[in-house]
Parts: structure tokens; C-alpha cells; sequence
């Protein structure tokens, strides 16, 4: 058994019902070993976990070429910001 440091990533929902991002965790075995890395599947808590969750609207600008689009500048700065999910034990 492992215990869980930290559970932490974000989402992005795409135009067209799809989406990016993904989850990281952050493990210590019962030897102090810590290691840690991308979630492909379940994770499971032995014990009571704390859940910090938000989210935000993309703003969306005209652009005169080819309709509306995202402001990816405004994007990156609200992810570098906003930590969407954060998971503690």
C-alpha cells in the first residue's frame, strides 16, 4: 500500500464534447521511496481525502478570418493561475 502525497491535473473540454489534460499523482511507499506520475486508471484512497475543485469560463474573441476562436493566451495564463484539481490525504 501506498500512501497518496498529492492527486493533481486538469481538463479541458473541447468544442466538440472531447477532452485534454490529465491527471498526476504523487506516491510514498511504506520505505519513504517517493515517486510518482501520470494516472492511466483507478485510483483508490484507504482513508478520508480532502477535494479542492474549480472552474472557469474560456473567453471566446471574434476573429474577423474564420469566426470565433479561444483567447489562448488568456488560457495558459488562467492554467498557470488555477490549479483545477487538487486531491490530499
Amino acid at each position: 500500500m501506498y500512501e497518496i502525497l498529492s492527486l493533481s491535473g486538469s481538463y479541458i473540454r473541447g468544442e466538440h464534447g472531447g477532452k485534454t489534460g490529465g491527471l498526476r499523482v504523487c506516491l510514498s511507499s511504506s520505505d519513504g521511496q517517493i515517486f510518482g506520475g501520470g494516472v492511466g486508471g483507478l485510483v483508490k484512497a484507504a482513508g478520508p481525502v480532502q477535494v479542492i475543485l474549480g472552474t472557469f469560463q474560456i473567453e471566446r474573441k471574434k476573429d474577423g478570418r474564420n469566426g470565433v476562436k479561444g483567447d489562448e493566451a488568456s488560457l495558459l495564463q488562467k492554467k498557470k493561475e488555477m490549479k483545477l484539481l487538487e486531491v490530499e490525504t
